[in-house]
């Protein structure tokens, strides 16, 4: 690809890195069981609300943690490096959800913000009274919106999406930012500003509806409740920047959507046809990405497994040179080792005279089975000159990059 067409991508993802601020980095403390609330509010009318509202907390993928401990060790590494390194190590990263009502069999589903596990190795979540649960699993995380779904223990209570409300409407924004090094119960009240925005100067996709409000979030607000009489009406996402009171979440509609999205991955899972027809889907989004003149990083990103990350991200970066990507890298090590993966992956595609239009994915090795979840499955991709191999994996409800 062009250097100014990944100079320009590099700089959309220092942009997007500096847009998902709701979610706060720290080392990882329990929750304090003292709600913050401001202006003397009272508390919540329905306790289920904050029962059912928890604080998360994530730590990079093992691997990574693993390579990075290794080579900060290195006796002649870079100063500044061994700090970005050790940085990241040592990182906790955390957010806000809720359990959705309804069980799964013996388990409950917590709704939260795909950047507040995205790139996340395991999922610690806690409730108001002390408990925690280490085993968390993200089991789907949406790639239309900013959404992710974990999966925990059953617990017999949840809450429920509410559909019908409207402009000025009083709404609650609950969660845990962080305060003292640790995450805070916080309930903070505002009116619905608008609810159907649509920017695309804060948001790539300007078709879909965002709705904006002014109940208070801060780091670590991030995938918390917006609740009228304790229905979620949406999830707490971004802080607009240069604003007072502008607070953006994904709706409820919208949640809906993901919730069903998530059911059917859930469901169809053992269905072979259902499985290939989404691998094909993954891999020809990915070939039309490669193939644009303008590639869309939103749609790039989530078809970077952490596995390929973990394995050859840092190899990647530390084969470019790019003022742009080291600063990304410096900003979020996992996010820099992603746009390197890509910028790696077009070279190579590029060097083949690119992936031929006619080029519908079907080429599947037979000998590779779509529901066996503990291999790769394997695509030959046809270029311009001769072929490709794509390696891919099921991953938290997507097919993903593992290997070229």
């Amino acid at each position: 690809m062009h250097r100014s067409r990944w100079s320009m991508l590099v700089r959309i993802g220092v942009l997007l890195f500096l847009m998902s601020g709701c979610i706060v980095r720290e080392r990882y403390q329990p929750p304090s069981q003292q709600p913050v609330s401001g202006g003397g509010q009272q508390p919540m009318r329905t306790g289920d609300v904050k029962s059912s509202t928890a604080y998360i907390q994530v730590v990079p993928p093992d691997e990574l943690r693993q390579l990075f401990t290794q080579l900060s060790a290195r006796p002649n590494l870079n100063p500044g490096l061994r700090m970005i390194l050790l940085a990241y190590v040592s990182q906790q990263s955390s957010g806000s959800g809720f359990v959705l009502s309804g069980s799964r069999g013996n388990k409950s589903w917590v709704i939260t913000n795909r950047h507040v596990v995205d790139d996340a190795g395991g999922a610690r979540v806690s409730f108001d009274g002390g408990e925690t649960l280490s085993n968390a699993q993200v089991v789907y995380v949406d790639d239309y919106y900013d959404l992710a779904v974990l999966e925990i223990s059953n617990r017999p209570s949840g809450l429920s999406l509410r559909m019908d409300y409207a402009d000025g409407q009083e709404v609650e924004a609950l969660g845990y930012p962080g305060l003292n090094s640790k995450g805070s119960f916080q309930i903070t009240r505002g009116n619905v500003s608008n609810a159907c925005v649509k920017n695309s100067e804060l948001f790539e996709d300007s078709g879909k509806c965002w709705l904006q409000h002014t109940a208070a979030i801060d780091p670590g607000s991030s995938g918390g409740p917006l609740v009228i009489h304790g229905g979620v009406i949406g999830v707490s996402t971004i802080v607009a920047r240069g604003r007072n009171d502008a607070y953006f979440a994904v709706p409820a509609k919208a949640i809906s959507e993901v919730i069903g999205r998530a059911d059917e991955v859930h469901q169809k899972q053992g269905d072979r046809d259902w499985m290939t027809k989404q691998l094909q889907l993954s891999c020809q989004r990915l070939t039309s990405e490669l193939s644009s003149s303008r590639p869309r990083i939103r749609t790039l990103f989530p078809l970077i497994s952490l596995r390929l990350v973990s394995g050859s991200g840092l190899q990647a970066w530390g084969s470019i040179e790019d003022p742009d990507l080291d600063e990304v890298f410096k900003m979020d090590p996992y996010k820099g080792m992603q746009i390197s993966l890509l910028m790696r992956l077009q070279a190579e595609v590029g060097a083949s005279g690119g992936v031929l239009t006619s080029e519908k994915c079907q080429n599947i090795n037979p000998s590779d089975d779509v529901l066996d979840s503990s291999r790769d499955v394997r695509i030959v991709i046809e270029y311009r000159r001769g072929h490709g191999e794509f390696f891919w994996r099921f991953e938290r409800g997507l097919w993903r990059l593992v290997g070229f």
